[in-house]
């Protein structure tokens, strides 16, 4: 089948800056300095930017590690030709052990089970598995409390073929308004990771500071930080300082795929919540919620309250509709799984294959949209 090769032939796709991935990461660069190593997260497929052209850009940007969630997201890294260190911040599973082995991925373990399976596959090859210990001082999810740090470093270094190269945790409210239980976390783990040291186990590299705390908390850069969602031009709340010049790398484009008037009373869409109160012309997008735009009302509230958020987040979307013509024109009746409607009575000559500027998360917008580099 022949493939679309640009955005004119297509009817929905994502635009990527090459250059804002490139300037967001020397921002970062410069705020942390040299000493500090950066691991880029290109997790969740890059936030919706496409894992391999971010891991690339990234890299060429000056990053050391990349960071993913799941062995088979760093497997495509790799088949890819990314021969860069990457860290999986998930736990594989024992069964995964041969293919982390022999793909030289940097593994987090957090259980003397997954740490031997590495072992027994390192050694089975002749090579050596690279690992960092995540520990739990207060997210909650995966890792080690800091109590048993280390007990668990020592049983890891009786192990044939296997290395320790880092030692982790991940702060809970970074991007909280207050930062005392951060402060505390971060204080937990630093005891810990002391302890290692003075039993004479080595220092590996020692990280903790996510997007949030690489703003807020100088103390948590460390060894290596793990930018993510900033690095995409975005900040991860209202309580982090806008320090860093951020520039957004990604726009979700589409183009009408129809335009037509509307009659005072037509309804629109599913359920017919949208009545129209005088005659329109509304145009149709061939984007829906299955590519990340949510704009379906909860009719099973199960609270007064609940109804009312849910209605106030339907009316406030609905105000936020797309960009056309550079105009605003607001979505009329609910988003369907690949098709929504917009009101663009207000915006003369709108055709079809116009373009369309739309607002969703990176990392719902659906990955078989094509992602165009510019």
């Amino acid at each position: 089948m022949e493939e679309l090769a640009t955005a004119q032939e297509h009817t929905a796709w994502v635009e990527v800056r090459r250059d804002a991935l490139a300037h967001n990461l020397a921002q970062v660069r410069a705020h942390i300095g040299p000493d500090v190593r950066l691991l880029a997260v290109v997790k969740a497929d890059a936030y919706g930017h496409g894992a391999v052209e971010a891991s690339r850009t990234f890299l060429d940007a000056g990053a050391d590690f990349l960071g993913v969630t799941r062995v088979e997201d760093a497997l495509e890294l790799r088949h890819a030709g990314i021969d860069a260190p990457i860290l999986v911040f998930g736990a594989a599973l024992p069964n995964q052990a041969r293919v982390v082995v022999a793909h030289r991925l940097s593994q987090t373990v957090c259980t003397l089970e997954s740490a031997r399976a590495l072992s027994a596959a390192a050694r089975a090859s002749g090579a050596t598995a690279q690992v960092h210990v995540k520990v739990d001082s207060g997210m909650g999810r995966i890792g080690i409390r800091c109590a048993e740090l280390l007990e668990f470093v020592r049983a890891l270094h009786a192990l044939p073929n296997l290395e320790v190269q880092g030692i982790y945790t991940h702060f809970a409210t970074a991007l909280e308004r207050e930062l005392t239980f951060v402060r505390k976390q971060l204080s937990l783990f630093l005891r810990a990771v002391a302890e290692v040291e003075k039993a004479g186990l080595g220092r590996p590299l020692i990280h903790a500071a996510n997007s949030a705390a690489i703003l807020r908390l100088e103390a948590s850069h460390l060894d290596m930080v793990r930018p993510g969602t900033i690095l995409y031009g975005q900040y991860p709340s209202a309580h982090v300082p806008r320090i860093l010049d951020l520039r957004p790398a990604w726009q979700l484009k589409s183009r009408v795929a129809f335009v037509k008037r509307v009659q005072r009373g037509d309804s629109i869409g599913y359920g017919r919540d949208f009545l129209a109160r005088r005659e329109m012309t509304v145009a149709t997008i061939p984007l829906g919620y299955a590519d990340g735009l949510t704009l379906t009302p909860v009719r099973t509230a199960r609270s007064l309250a609940e109804l009312l958020r849910t209605a106030r987040e339907f009316a406030r979307r609905g105000r936020m509709g797309v960009r056309i013509h550079g105009q605003h024109a607001p979505f009329v009746g609910r988003v369907a799984m690949q098709m929504c409607c917009i009101d663009v009575s207000h915006i003369p000559n709108v055709e079809v294959g116009d373009e369309v500027l739309l607002r969703a998360r990176f990392t719902l917008t659906n990955p078989r949209i094509p992602r165009i580099y510019c």
